[in-house]
């Protein structure tokens, strides 16, 4: 109950002034209590594949072994076709590779390039 409440139950004598105290500010309820700004909707404006590339690795040595033996993955998908790729992991120290492996399968399958001023802005988590 608020301390709002409280006083209001006190002034109308349900209860004691003498056993009800004043509460202290209490952060985390404040934090608890806020309202949470989401993200902004992004924009990209694709003409061509493989213009814009969305990439993301999911994984934590606590998630059980998959069946390969796999603990984390990571995706790739072309904001232009919407199509996706999924490569399994055993550990993180694969991931640089499989970019690797895909940026050459997807040269080779469409005969486009990942637009390169994407690429440094990449970044592997």
């Amino acid at each position: 109950m608020s301390q709002k409440n409280m006083s209001l139950l006190v002034k109308k004598r349900f209860l004691d002034k003498k056993k009800v105290s004043m509460l202290d500010t209490c952060e985390d309820y404040i934090y608890g209590r806020a309202k949470k700004i989401g993200f902004n909707l992004a924009h990209h404006d694709t003409k061509e594949k493989l213009e814009y590339v969305h990439s993301d690795m999911w994984g934590a040595p606590t998630v059980p072994m998959s069946l390969g033996n796999c603990q984390h993955f990571i995706s790739f998908i072309d904001d232009h076709t919407r199509k996706v790729w999924v490569y399994f992991l055993k550990t993180n120290d694969e991931a640089f590779e499989k970019f690797v492996s895909w940026i050459s399968l997807v040269k080779n399958q469409s005969g486009n390039r990942v637009n390169s001023e994407n690429r440094q802005r990449s970044r592997v988590l």
